[in-house]
């Protein structure tokens, strides 16, 4: 008895895993790029090195008002404040795994750890590869801010000693959703500067991966093996954007 009609059995098979192995990317995906903020917890391995960050900024301040500069102030809300200092985000920096923290915490957080260390983040534990800027207006406001070109070499530092380092395959997946959103906010959202010559690349592939999904020519044709036809296409379009972060997570390295 067939599966599926016209098909083998074990070409039947092999369709139904892919799909569910597609399905489960698409679901992965989905929740990477929906997921809310993480909440402000510090991961237990994390503590030390977070610790030492904020008894260093509580001198700096000299333990300015009632001496604890752990306590969050009653206007921040958890979606707008640092994990580290637990005050509201200023000059923002976005990791691969989504966290968000102040740019200057993060740097003296960074410095917890011995030069050719690449640091984990104190939230997940998740390896940092590279670091976005997430300013928000006020930030961009700053204008000639010499606290804003601080902490924009920090980054490009930080992107520059990490981001070309060899990464899994695994890694590219689950990079994919923070490095897409920079590709749109780069490409649609003026937020930095790319080549004309890479602009016209990234249209002229997306402009063949487009017609190759649209276009009947297809490894396994739709009108032969019905939904299942969609696996190439779901294929290529993965090659595509692995290709597309590939490009951006380079750079991320020149973005100085």
């Amino acid at each position: 008895m067939e599966i599926i009609s016209g098909l083998e059995n074990s070409v039947s098979l092999v369709l139904i895993l892919s799909s569910i192995i597609v399905a489960l990317f698409l679901v992965f995906i989905a929740r990477r790029f929906t997921s809310p903020s993480a909440p402000l917890r510090i991961h237990p391995e994390s503590e030390r090195n977070v610790n030492e960050v904020r008894h260093s900024r509580a001198l700096r301040n000299n333990c300015a008002s009632n001496g604890d500069s752990a306590s969050p102030s009653s206007n921040v809300t958890e979606e707008d404040a640092c994990p580290i200092c637990l005050e509201n985000l200023n000059f923002a920096v976005e990791t691969n795994c989504r966290h968000k923290f102040c740019g200057d915490c993060f740097y003296a957080y960074w410095q917890t750890f011995s030069p050719l260390t690449q640091p984990n983040c104190p939230v997940c534990r998740s390896q940092l590869r590279f670091l976005l800027k997430r300013f928000s207006p006020t930030d961009l406001d700053a204008g000639n801010s010499s606290d804003r070109f601080e902490v924009e070499s920090r980054i490009a530092a930080f992107n520059r000693r990490f981001s070309g380092n060899p990464v899994s395959i695994i890694d590219q997946i689950r990079d994919l959703p923070v490095l897409l959103r920079y590709c749109w906010r780069i490409m649609f959202d003026g937020e930095g500067g790319i080549s004309c010559l890479l602009r016209l690349r990234l249209i002229v592939l997306s402009l063949f991966v487009f017609f190759y999904v649209v276009s009947p020519l297809d490894i396994f044709p739709e009108s032969m093996v019905g939904v299942f036809g969609l696996l190439d296409d779901c294929l290529v379009c993965l090659v595509f954007f692995i290709y597309v972060a590939a490009l951006f997570r380079g750079h991320l390295i020149a973005d100085v």
